[in-house]
């Protein structure tokens, strides 16, 4: 037997062996899913938004559209030339709530399906399910005023400090 064929012999030999014992065994995985609730009642929220923070998340919430960087750029401008932020930011929410894009649901909507309006709404804007006080407490205060409107609730909780931080 020749050398050179010999060489070449050892060489498939050994990449073979090197090949078999790389492979791996398949393992199988078993994923088990569970019914948990995505939304908490918690409040850990601590880090303020940025402006630019606030102004996307507001824009994404009341029309459901990201906003464009030069209107976002724009917008954080103004809020920082303002000394006073929480006017700076009713005055941005004010102006939303006058937007054609605005996307809220009627009234109508709110009154026939109160509670699930409440909840629909503290999982927009906190992230989170409303407790059982501040339902019955929103429940309660939107049946006794008849003037509510989707408009209000949404510009309380937009301007709210809750509505500030992450």
């Amino acid at each position: 037997m020749n050398t050179r064929n010999f060489n070449i012999n050892y060489l498939v030999y050994f990449l073979l062996v090197v090949f078999v014992s790389c492979t791996k065994e398949k393992q199988s995985t078993k994923y088990v899913t569970t019914n948990k609730a995505i939304y908490g009642t918690e409040i850990n929220k601590n880090k303020l938004k940025t402006e630019a923070q606030f102004l996307s998340i507001l824009s994404t919430d009341l029309t459901q559209l990201p906003i464009s960087p030069s209107k976002l750029n724009r917008a954080v401008q103004v809020l920082e030339s303002i000394g006073d932020r929480e006017t700076a930011n009713e005055i941005i929410i004010s102006n939303y709530m006058n937007d054609p894009t605005l996307s809220i649901p009627p009234d109508t909507y709110m009154r026939e399906h109160l509670t699930k309006f409440i909840t629909e709404t503290y999982n927009k804007f906190f992230i989170r399910n409303p407790s059982q006080a501040e339902l019955a407490y929103f429940t309660n205060y939107i049946s006794s005023n008849p003037k509510i409107t989707v408009e209000m609730v949404y510009t309380a909780f937009a301007s709210s400090q809750e509505y500030m931080y992450y």
